[in-house]
């Protein structure tokens, strides 16, 4: 079984990647942050996931070398995405530490505390 959690893990990752990438440049897609959390936030077997999306997608935003896009437009969604929705993000985690503590450790947190508001 555990050589099947780190086939899922090599794939997760690429995809919250990808989906990062969908989030940044899709215009359109108005709250990206908002709607992943609301599709996945609920599913205790999606944390995983959910985490490592919240995870990739300021690091995204931080490399700018990795998306073809003009500074200001990165800057325009980084605070769409982030600043906007560090709130947000806060409680999920809080929720998730608030839940005997078995999903997060504080530093953890902090960590994504930094991503969000270096953005």
């Amino acid at each position: 079984m555990s050589h099947y959690a780190a086939d899922i893990n090599a794939i997760v990752t690429p995809l919250c990647v990808a989906l990062a990438y969908v989030a940044i440049q899709m215009q359109e897609w108005e709250n990206p942050v908002v709607d992943i959390i609301e599709q996945f936030g609920k599913d205790e077997s999606k944390t995983k996931a959910l985490l490592e999306f919240l995870k990739v997608l300021p690091e995204e935003l931080i490399d700018e070398r990795r998306i073809p896009m003009e500074d200001e437009h990165i800057n325009t969604r980084g605070e769409a995405l982030l600043r906007r929705n560090a709130d947000r993000v806060l409680n999920y985690l809080m929720m998730l530490l608030q839940a005997a503590g078995k999903f997060l450790p504080f530093l953890f947190i902090l960590h994504f505390l930094y991503l969000y508001l270096l953005c």
